[in-house]
């Protein structure tokens, strides 16, 4: 089974007047039939079925929401963690066919109010309201796209595998959309000049760009 998403997961756990620190590490596992787990920081195994299932991708997470995609299904869930990690309540399929319709959802990643679906399949990245609700599409001129990130109002956009656009990352400024942003031009592009062979995850902290190659 092959590990596709990693997600680190801090939360704070009240206990009277004193406050301790929950760290997690969320796992996808979309080959295997574990779901999505949970680790300690250490490694050691919380919840090996944290999200039962099978053909789990992305993870993204706001505040105290997970959301999963799910390309078996296809969906992106909507799941409330506790303070200590575990789920309280579920929607499995928080976004699915609506148009252009969620039919192989791979990476996500969210914004302050949205969430971004990498729609593997259409060469569009589906962005909903984190409410719910899809409210726009855009087109980013890659044949599939897979793994994305959010950094400031900018929306980072890998292209793994074979087709279009191949081994680069495109970054769109998504500050003034709205609605069905359409296609535009990106404002940023690292090809494979930069070493990109097959880029997959990506993540953000700060000012730098992570990137899973290979």
């Amino acid at each position: 089974a092959g590990v596709r998403a990693a997600l680190f997961l801090a939360s704070t756990l009240a206990a009277g007047s004193a406050t301790s620190r929950a760290q997690r590490i969320l796992v996808a596992d979309p080959n295997g039939t574990d779901g999505v787990r949970s680790y300690t920081m250490d490694g050691t195994l919380i919840n090996s079925s944290l999200l039962p299932g099978t053909s789990f991708e992305g993870l993204a997470l706001s505040g105290s929401t997970l959301f999963a995609a799910n390309t078996g299904t296809p969906a992106v869930g909507r799941y409330t963690l506790n303070a200590a990690g575990a789920v309280i309540s579920s929607n499995p399929t928080f976004a699915f066919g609506t148009a252009p319709g969620v039919t192989s959802p791979y990476g996500l990643a969210v914004s302050a109010t949205n969430l971004f679906i990498g729609n593997f399949n259409s060469g569009n990245v589906l962005k909903y309201n984190i409410g719910g609700g899809q409210v726009g599409s855009l087109s980013v001129g890659n044949t599939n796209p897979y793994g994305l990130a959010v950094s400031g109002d900018i929306l980072w956009v890998s292209q793994a595998t074979t087709g279009s656009g191949l081994n680069t990352i495109k970054g769109f400024s998504i500050g003034t959309s709205s609605g069905n942003f359409g296609s535009f031009t990106p404002t940023i592009t690292i090809t494979s000049a930069s070493g990109l062979n097959l880029p997959h995850g990506l993540a953000v902290s700060g000012n730098t760009l992570f990137v899973a190659n290979g």
